[in-house]
């Protein structure tokens, strides 16, 4: 995914690192700023980064409980295959 304008930190590597973001386990501060500075000025990441974060709301209040650790890793794995299979079309219909 992009905005088509140009970042310092481009939106892959946001968009990767969203779950970090959200979940506040980002260890390196710089990446953490990088990225807030990036959702300031990239509309299409902020919305995305939205849904991801809705996402986790709705999974959470549904389970009642923290989902097992299992369960996070394989819907992240998801998550990210889909986005990649997302931005493999937007590339494609370029």
């Amino acid at each position: 995914m992009s905005c088509g304008n140009h970042h310092d930190t481009n939106c892959r590597d946001v968009l990767d690192a969203a779950f970090l973001f959200i979940d506040d386990e980002l260890s390196d501060g710089t990446m953490r700023h990088a990225i807030e500075i990036h959702l300031e000025e990239c509309g299409p990441c902020l919305k995305e980064m939205s849904i991801i974060r809705r996402i986790k709301e709705l999974v959470f209040r549904s389970s009642g409980d923290s989902a097992p650790d299992t369960l996070r890793k394989a819907i992240r794995g998801q998550i990210t295959q889909l986005r990649l299979t997302m931005t493999e079309v937007e590339i494609r219909s370029e």
